[in-house]
């Protein structure tokens, strides 16, 4: 079984099992489990043990844009194509998304982008994870 966790978003690979991980948004599981999605990923559940919402936007970032350049243009004008749909939870819940089409070879990210009410966003105060797949 291959699974990965981190921030307490966990992805299941289509092997099975889905790990939940609490403890915070960077963690890699011991062993020769990896801490990010791979190819094989066709799931992924945002699991919210948090005070506040959160939300989960997994997208692949395409050649020629940085995520930060993805992120300001909301994926406009190229430079992103989301591989689930978003999901938000509440405190307390979980919400899994489904891969649309296999996870080709590039550059992916996930990030969170709800906004606190001071006006930054949770991916700038460290939500998020870039990562390649291979």
């Amino acid at each position: 079984m291959a699974v990965t966790s981190w921030q307490g978003i966990n992805h299941r690979e289509s092997r099975g099992g889905l790990v939940r991980n609490p403890s915070g948004w960077t963690s890699a599981l011991p062993g020769s489990v990896s801490a990010t999605p791979t190819a094989d990923t066709q799931e992924v559940t945002l699991q919210n043990d948090g005070e506040e919402p959160h939300a989960l936007v997994f997208a692949r970032i395409n050649e020629g844009f940085t995520l930060d350049e993805a992120f300001e243009l909301q994926g406009g004008k190229g430079s992103a194509e989301e591989v689930i749909r978003a999901v938000e939870a509440q405190p307390g819940q979980s919400k899994t998304a489904q891969v649309e089409g296999p996870l080709e070879p590039g550059s992916y990210a996930m990030v969170c982008p709800v906004e606190t009410e001071d006006g930054e966003f949770h991916f700038d105060l460290g939500q998020r994870q870039e990562f390649e797949i291979e």
